[in-house]
């Protein structure tokens, strides 16, 4: 048997005797062998060649593909990339390399890949090559690496292991402390937020905000249990990250602030409102946005607690509270005045208004049956 040279597969006019040559490389362990312990270097066009879907990293930057294409097509390609014969879908494909496969078949002017055939490692094995490698480059996203956090995770708890968060640390050479933190933002990420739905999830996604500690803070605070009022500055801050309007990014310091809020740990300033919160098509009314303010703080100000979230904070009658009667015992703290429900500029939510305090049962009822037929109105 003819031993198969690199230019015998190296460009995209294959006749049948190259073709078959090669598919005997792929079928006959002693060539096999001799191309990986000679580390010989073929080439194959990149329809040739196929990235493994179980790749970790899912992310490429166009523009960094294409230079690394410029240079290429100037200097040539310096190192070739590694490929195994995939037992599975018996076809060559990437251990490791994907960038420059990549740049070949999308930017670059000689398309020819310069391969070099290793064994096919284990499912495991090829894992933790990738991750590896993409560690060392530092090319992972923020989603990537919480993937690949939660991954080896799972598979230290799968395996019975009590120490699973130093041994994914000592994995990935990363402090214990920083694979608590990047559990905690994979499960912000799947949190749906009563308020601001999955926003915190499109936040990690879209890498708007790239720094760990960052996206830490704001989902604990999404996830803390407690007075979601407290939670709206954390909130303000990711549909602020999002705004790909916004000029100026969420800092450090600003999450890190919300999140002691949160927690209590820093009081909540009675000044604060909501700037990001509201939605879009149902801009309010600027005439009064002051009123409203100032009736706002009243109200916090003469409630006898910042953070109570039970009865006192539930909606009452579609006109409001009224006093109660000469002799009927009052509650302490404020009695609800402003309170209705309305349909607003954007078809999928409704517009509540009211400030803080106490209302009746039957201002209850009569504030639930408006809401409820307000609702159906919708449909």
């Amino acid at each position: 048997m003819r031993k198969l040279k690199a230019d015998d597969v190296a460009n995209g006019d294959f006749d049948e005797d190259s073709n078959s040559q090669f598919d005997q490389l792929s079928e006959n362990l002693i060539l096999q062998n001799e191309y990986i312990q000679n580390r010989q270097l073929f080439t194959r066009l990149p329809e040739q060649v196929h990235p493994d879907p179980d790749q970790p990293r899912k992310t490429f930057d166009n523009g960094e593909l294409k230079q690394l294409a410029e240079s290429m097509d100037e200097s040539g390609q310096s190192q070739p990339i590694k490929v195994y014969l995939s037992s599975k879908h018996n076809r060559l494909e990437i251990l490791f390399g994907e960038s420059r496969y990549r740049a070949k078949r999308d930017y670059c002017a000689n398309r020819d890949i310069d391969c070099i055939l290793v064994d096919e490692p284990t499912e495991e094995e090829k894992y933790n090559i990738r991750v590896d490698e993409n560690l060392r480059r530092k090319q992972f996203t923020v989603d990537e690496l919480l993937d690949i956090t939660v991954r080896y995770h799972g598979i230290y708890s799968d395996g019975g292991f009590e120490d699973v968060n130093r041994r994914v640390s000592e994995r990935l050479k990363i402090a214990g402390s920083e694979v608590s933190r990047r559990l905690t933002v994979h499960r912000a990420r799947r949190h749906h937020d009563d308020l601001i739905g999955d926003a915190f999830g499109r936040l990690v996604e879209t890498g708007s905000i790239d720094n760990m500690t960052t996206l830490y803070s704001l989902g604990a605070s999404l996830l803390t249990e407690g007075t979601d009022r407290l939670k709206n500055p954390a909130r303000d801050l990711i549909l602020k990250a999002l705004d790909s309007d916004g000029v100026d990014g969420v800092t450090k310091k600003q999450a890190e602030e919300a999140h002691k809020q949160a927690n209590k740990k820093k009081p909540l300033s009675y000044k604060w409102k909501p700037k990001f919160l509201e939605l879009p098509g149902n801009e309010k009314d600027k005439s009064n946005t002051d009123d409203d303010q100032s009736e706002a703080e009243e109200s916090i100000a003469t409630s006898p607690s910042d953070d109570d979230t039970d009865a006192k904070a539930l909606n009452g009658a579609g006109t409001g509270a009224d006093a109660p009667a000469p002799g009927q015992e009052k509650p302490e703290g404020r009695v609800l005045k402003t309170l209705s429900v309305q349909s607003g500029a954007h078809p999928n939510y409704l517009k509540i208004k009211a400030n803080t305090g106490y209302i009746t049962k039957h201002q209850a009822i009569e504030f639930a049956n408006a809401l409820l037929k307000s609702a159906e109105d919708m449909q």
